[in-house]
């Protein structure tokens, strides 16, 4: 059969392949959606997003811990926490709530809370207690 292959066109591979059958691919279905962390409901509908599992609930407690520095840096040092760490987790939060929470300090300049942040913060911080417990939680688990 490959002799027959190579005297027809020359190139033994294209020609396997083309009488190659291949196997119809199926639809791939979605991933289930996980379920919602225990205490979801407990959080107000802004934060709700952002606190769906314990992985969401640490970001949101670094923003309420960031909020109370000049500039990320010096939050790092605080918590202890490297800065890409801390940049990475914050990104989390504002693409899981749909908005920016943070201006950057850069060059002398502090760092800001948008509007949206300090919605955000004043809805976090008296649950920053909760954030902390649950996320001691998740962490011992």
């Amino acid at each position: 059969m490959l002799g027959d292959l190579v005297r027809r066109d020359g190139n033994p591979v294209r020609e396997a392949r083309a009488t190659v059958r291949r196997p119809h691919k199926e639809k791939r279905k979605p991933l289930p959606r996980p379920a919602d962390a225990p205490g979801v409901d407990r959080f107000p509908a802004l934060l709700q997003p952002g606190v769906r599992t314990f992985d969401g609930r640490r970001p949101l407690l670094r923003f309420v811990q960031a909020a109370e520095h000049p500039t990320l840096a010096a939050c790092c040092r605080t918590e202890g926490t490297s800065p890409s760490t801390m940049t990475v987790q914050l990104q989390h939060l504002e693409r899981d709530l749909q908005g920016q929470l943070l201006i950057r300090g850069q060059y002398g300049h502090r760092m800001r809370l948008t509007g949206f942040g300090q919605k955000v913060l004043a809805a976090a911080r008296p649950l920053a207690g909760l954030l902390g417990d649950l996320q001691r939680g998740a962490e011992a688990r």
